[in-house]
């Protein structure tokens, strides 16, 4: 399955994928998603890096992806902007994840932390919805954006980073459900007054994702359109 990313088109790149270490498990994979220009030079650190497990339904394991975003990358010496490439991402890994899986994002890391992660955690102490905090957002992108749930105790060890996890739906009907109940929470949220710019971001992410959600209510089907690929 991770290899539906090899060579996939990210921006001006394309995605290189890599198997990193030996698994603790048969079914999963530790790997890294290196960018490659149009000269075929790789950047100096991968753009995302994690832990994939394919899934054994025979046993009720579902699919399930855990990882995080390096935020200091560059191609060549030019650094890469994050804000432009990682929602493409995000879109490109929920590819992998089927119906009932699992995602999870990380927003903070031991070595080399940015603004995504940063911004993250500002918006989590706002208290703001989960689907508008910078990582909500790539969750929404990826298609999994049901369930979310912080995990914002630091486990660290095999456990890795504080994180968000996001689900996707089982099913059209269970989707529709979850995006009546998201749509009320964000118009709710949209109304309140910001009182800092943490959360007139925040509200700004929540209406790129309503009126997708609201298609998903009327029609039963859903994705990130084009536009919205993109981190405010």
């Amino acid at each position: 399955m991770l290899e539906q990313l090899e060579n996939q088109t990210v921006g001006p790149f394309r995605l290189r994928v890599e198997t990193v270490g030996r698994p603790r498990f048969f079914d999963q994979r530790h790997f890294q998603l290196l960018l490659v220009n149009s000269n075929g030079e790789a950047s100096d650190a991968p753009i995302f890096r994690g832990l994939y497990n394919a899934g054994r339904p025979s046993i009720y394991v579902p699919t399930w992806l855990d990882g995080e975003f390096v935020e200091d990358v560059d191609v060549q010496g030019i650094p890469v902007d994050l804000a432009d490439l990682a929602p493409k991402i995000a879109n490109l890994i929920g590819t992998l994840i089927p119906a009932g899986g699992r995602l999870w994002f990380a927003y903070e890391a031991f070595l080399g932390e940015g603004e995504l992660a940063r911004e993250t955690r500002a918006a989590l102490a706002a208290r703001v919805p989960l689907l508008t905090t910078p990582i909500g957002f790539l969750l929404y992108t990826a298609g999994c954006w049901v369930g979310l749930r912080d995990w914002d105790i630091p486990e660290g060890g095999r456990e890795g980073p504080r994180k968000i996890q996001g689900n996707k739906a089982l099913n059209s009907e269970h989707a529709r459900e979850r995006a009546e109940e998201m749509v009320y929470l964000l118009d709710t949220f949209i109304s309140t007054t910001a009182n800092d710019s943490t959360i007139a971001r925040a509200q700004e992410r929540a209406r790129l994702v309503v009126p997708s959600l609201r298609s998903l209510i009327c029609h039963l089907d859903w994705a990130p359109k084009p536009e919205e690929l993109h981190l405010p």
